[in-house]
């Protein structure tokens, strides 16, 4: 009898690891954020990468992203009437958690989703009078929302919007805004 259950057991737990299935979406887009004491806007882009886990049941999901993010602005400021003129650059490395809960059914979708994690960043300040460069690491975390449009049984186009915020001990805590368009495939 004891035989019995177990073979059951285990031909319903396989079952449910066939019908769990896990993708990988490679995403890049436009990035935007604010500089340390400054009212100036930077620029540039961003690469991600997410693999998640689809359990059988329900519209929650798991996933892990590492992404890239390089942002830049000229910053000019005056000493009396001389101006001075800096050039701003960030660049930073977010790895976190991507909980996403799916909405909708069939081949359009959209979600909403989570960010948790740690980022690591280098800020670069080059200028008239100096040229600073300091590396530093911290928190990450934010929300975002997107829709998800199957191309095929295997394939999927992803457009997604997150705002996040980083915490650097050495420059000013920031937001980051980033737009991106991405490709996944179902493994």
């Amino acid at each position: 009898m004891k035989n019995y259950f177990f073979l059951i057991a285990m031909l319903l737990g396989g079952i449910q690891v066939k019908a769990q299935y896990n993708t990988i979406t490679i995403s890049g887009g436009y990035a935007f954020n604010s500089f340390e004491e400054t009212d100036v806007t930077g620029t540039g882009f961003r690469l991600n990468g997410l693999y998640e886990y689809h359990p059988i049941v329900g519209k929650f999901v798991h996933g892990f992203s590492v992404g890239y993010v390089h942002t830049s602005a000229e910053v000019t400021e005056y000493s009396g009437s001389q101006p001075i003129v800096s050039d701003y650059t960030i660049t930073s490395w977010p790895f976190y958690y991507t909980p996403k809960l799916m909405i909708g059914e069939g081949s359009f979708k959209g979600f909403v989703k989570g960010a948790a994690g740690m980022q690591f960043s280098t800020l670069r300040r080059s200028g008239t009078l100096t040229d600073v460069k300091t590396n530093d690491a911290g928190f990450y975390g934010g929300l975002g929302a997107g829709i998800l449009k199957d191309i095929s049984d295997k394939a999927f186009l992803n457009l997604e919007y997150e705002w996040a915020y980083s915490s650097n001990s050495y420059y000013r805590d920031g937001f980051l805004h980033s737009f991106m368009l991405g490709v996944g495939i179902k493994l």
